[in-house]
């Protein structure tokens, strides 16, 4: 966890290379390494996790209270984890977040709040990319486009 949350990958290699490592393992907070690597845009260690079957598998049911992987992408703007996604969406099967334009909504305030040094306009292109969750997505930027108009 601690790897994956620092970004560490070739740590992360060398454990996922022992059979005895858990790789599933939760901390206090309910968090396991796969899910660290996404809250801490860490992408490097991302795909190091994700592309360890046991991993990316045992991610489907993963749910800690605030959300579950797929949650934790959408609140994610780590280009690097969204073009791996985009890439690779058949491999991954996790369940859509239930309201993706929600938490589109929140990463794009987190990102208006300069919590995360992400171009907003780069982000709706991240988010755009996901073709599971586009339609969602689309439906925000329109609303959006359209209350600017408005304001002009």
């Amino acid at each position: 966890m601690l790897a994956a949350s620092a970004g560490h990958v070739s740590v992360i290699s060398l454990l996922l290379s022992h059979s005895a490592t858990d790789r599933n393992c939760l901390d206090v907070h309910g968090e396991s390494a796969l899910y660290k690597s996404i809250i801490n845009k860490r992408g490097g260690a991302f795909k190091a996790l994700v592309g360890d079957d046991e991993c990316r598998n045992g991610a489907r049911g993963f749910d800690n209270g605030a959300g579950n992987m797929a949650d934790a992408c959408c609140l994610s703007a780590c280009k690097e984890i969204w073009e791996w996604i985009g890439d690779n969406e058949e491999r991954i099967c996790w369940e859509a977040p239930e309201d993706a334009s929600y938490s589109f909504e929140v990463g794009m305030r987190i990102i208006d709040e300069g919590k995360m040094s992400v171009d907003r306009a780069d982000s709706y292109e991240i988010y755009k990319s996901m073709k599971r969750w586009n339609e969602d997505v689309e439906e925000v930027v329109e609303v959006e486009e359209e209350e600017k108009k408005k304001d002009q």
